[in-house]
């Protein structure tokens, strides 16, 4: 047994970090070698220190000395083997494979004696590379790859005598292997593909040539177990990481076992000659059938994670541009999945419904938006058809937003497949609301226009009649001027012929057209002179008109007449339906109309309120609950509101009485300057 110095150290030449993949806690995964004087195998004890870090744990001191690995010059190479533990590294286990990782810097080193005239190789580590092998079990330790090996061993014919072959004539070729090795890496210098092997460090020539030195001796001695068959295995990942094809290395290959063919030719007896070229051959085929096999598998393993990360970046940039799309874009973009889930939202989306993203991703499209159970269903219908169409266009459905109100949307949609690889459905959502009343405005003035016509012309060709009747009338009443009863008769004739002459002018005022001449009024004062202007039917109906307190003047763009119009008949329903004393109040509100600043006016009253028929039917033409009357009255109400842009409906009064909302836009109707 021979001890060495306490002073043998690992002098510091840099850093590196390093990943271990190992198949148990305690496998070697860092060899040292030195030489030491002993020409046969011993036990060694050394102190190993770098950069100020000491190892001394027992399992360190071991070092063993194994005389195949005996050099040129008749000196012996020992190797010490630090584990795992040693080196303060740790093991994770993700799905059955077990990782071993460094966990301070490991110095890149020399090994170095004092007067030793033979520089030591470099400490050295497995490749520092993520490369996982599931196929061959090369880092959960089930040994596939080794019995793939195995199974190559006999597909190739390689039998235990082919090593005994070798074995024996190791002696006589070994002198020949420098050459040899020479020979490979002159050749490797010659070509311009293959420099990379040979890197920029001016050293790495002589280290791959001691590897290559040990690999020779390894193949003619060594014994082919795992770490042997890693070996090789590692070749092959190497020559990918440095991008050598793969072409050169068969090349390289072939001139190497050119020059060990022509080395047993020149020193083995002729009749052993063509069994030891058998032995060869397999053993060289078998190395390249290893590395081949890593460079395949590493290679695709790269184009793998190539392609992955392209496609990660082209769904990173096909993200980008929707978010781009969706926060730009003047429509409703919703994406959900074939379970109705909300996965986006767009900010115009946030708008029109008036619900933030965030309180509507993850959950469900239907139970928010189409409450409505048969709507629903036909919607989940023509989702799922959506879903396997690769283009739908055109479809129509209203949705509930936020404060209650429906909106009518026409749908594009498409499907998508997600990072998951997902199908959800993107969908596109113009709002057509303004545009479908619009038209119903359209058509519906279109009706009245024409309404009116056939009512002016009536109303003419009746005018001559009428004003025939009450000319005869006039007469009648002279001629019977005594008679008190005829007279009262002709009195009821002339009250009735004056309303239909009334309901002429009614209808006709209805259907005319409506041009408004809108300026900034106080809304407030415009109550306040309808009320006042409304004195004599107040005689008849004792009643109080009273404001809610409202900070400010609501000061709007309209035409004062036209409102006031409107005023008066909320007013006299409220004065004839109400209950002695009549009570009205009005209430004032700074709101939005379609995202425009408005004011709500609120008339309520003390009366018996509205049945559900006259809520649903209060601005139809022509109905009336009244005994008097044409039933024009809340529908050219109506009207005039909606020609100002506005908005008039039944409010859902908390007490008895009713309540009638008349929102109003602050600048007036689209197109009229504020």
């Amino acid at each position: 047994m021979e001890r060495v110095p306490e002073w043998l150290t690992i002098p510091h030449v840099g850093r590196q970090n390093f990943e271990a993949l190992t198949t148990q806690v305690q496998t070697v995964i860092a060899t040292v070698r030195l030489p030491v004087d002993s020409p046969r195998r011993s036990l060694l004890f050394a102190r190993v220190t770098a950069g100020g870090t000491s190892w001394a744990q027992p399992g360190l001191r071991e070092v063993t000395c194994d005389e195949r690995l005996l050099g040129r010059e008749g000196r012996s190479w020992g190797s010490f083997a630090i584990s795992m533990e040693q080196l303060g590294a740790t093991m994770t286990s993700d799905r059955g494979k077990q990782t071993i990782r460094r966990l301070p810097d490991f110095p890149v080193a020399t090994l170095a004696r004092p007067g030793d005239p033979v520089a030591a190789p470099t400490l050295s580590f497995p490749p520092n590379t993520s490369s996982t092998w599931p196929d061959f079990g090369v880092q959960n330790g089930d040994g596939a790859l080794f019995a793939r090996f195995q199974e190559l061993q006999e597909y190739v014919g390689w039998e235990p005598r082919d090593q005994e072959e070798l074995r024996r004539v190791h002696s006589r070729l070994q002198p020949d292997f420098a050459g040899i090795v020479e020979d490979f890496y002159s050749e490797i210098a010659r070509h311009q593909a293959t420099l990379v092997v040979l890197g920029d460090s001016p050293l790495r020539p002589e280290i791959l040539k001691r590897t290559l030195l040990t690999w020779l001796d390894e193949l003619f001695t060594g014994e082919h177990d795992e770490a042997y068959v890693l070996r090789r295995w590692r070749v092959g990942l190497r020559h990918v990481e440095i991008g050598l094809e793969q072409t050169y290395t068969s090349a390289a290959l072939s001139r190497l076992r050119q020059r060990l063919a022509e080395s047993i030719e020149r020193h083995c007896e002729p009749g052993a000659v063509s069994a030891l070229l058998r032995s060869l051959h397999r053993v060289l085929d078998l190395d390249h059938m290893l590395i081949e096999e890593a460079y395949r598998y590493e290679w695709n393993r790269r184009q793998a994670e190539l392609e992955k990360q392209h496609r990660a970046a082209e769904a990173e940039r096909s993200r980008e541009a929707l978010q781009a799309v969706l926060r730009v874009a003047p429509c409703l973009i919703v994406i959900i999945d074939s379970a109705g889930t909300i996965r986006d939202f767009s900010p115009h989306a946030e708008t029109l419904t008036g619900y933030q993203a965030a309180e509507v991703l993850g959950r469900d499209w239907f139970d928010l938006f189409i409450p409505e159970p048969e709507l629903a269903r036909q919607v989940r219908e023509e989702l799922a058809r959506a879903l396997v169409t690769p283009l739908s266009t055109g479809y129509t459905n209203k949705i509930i937003v936020r404060d209650g109100s429906e909106r009518l949307l026409v749908w594009n949609s498409c499907p998508l497949v997600n990072e998951a690889g997902e199908t959800v459905l993107l969908g596109v959502g113009q709002d057509i609301t303004p545009l479908r009343e619009a038209q119903k405005r359209a058509l519906q003035t279109e009706r009245l226009a024409a309404i009116g016509e056939m009512i002016a012309g009536l109303a003419h060709e009746s005018r001559n009649a009428l004003q025939r009747s009450q000319a005869c009338l006039e007469m009648l009443a002279i001629e019977i001027h005594d008679r008190p009863s005829a007279l009262d008769m002709v009195a009821r004739i002339q009250s009735a012929q004056d309303a239909l002459h009334a309901l002429y002018e009614e209808v006709r005022d209805y259907a005319a057209p409506i041009r408004l001449r809108p300026a900034p009024h106080n809304l407030r004062r415009i109550v306040e002179d309808t009320w006042e202007n409304l004195a004599v039917e107040r005689q008849k109906h004792p009643a109080t008109l009273r404001f809610a307190s409202f900070e400010g003047i609501p000061r709007c763009q309209v035409d004062a007449l036209a409102l006031e119009q409107v005023f008066r008949n909320i007013l006299e329903n409220s004065l004839a339906c109400g209950q002695a004393p009549v009570k009205i109040e009005v209430e004032l509100h700074e709101v939005t109309l379609d995202r425009r600043p408005a004011y709500r006016v609120v008339f309520r009253d003390n009366g018996p309120g509205l049945t559900p028929e006259s809520r649903a039917r209060i601005f139809e033409p022509f109905f009336t609950t009244k005994t008097k009357g044409t039933g024009l009255g809340m529908a050219i109400s109506r009207r005039l509101v909606e020609a100002h842009g506005g908005q008039i409906e039944v409010g859902q009064s908390p007490g008895p009485g009713t309540e009638i909302l008349i929102t109003l836009p602050v600048e007036g109707p689209r197109g009229e300057p504020a």
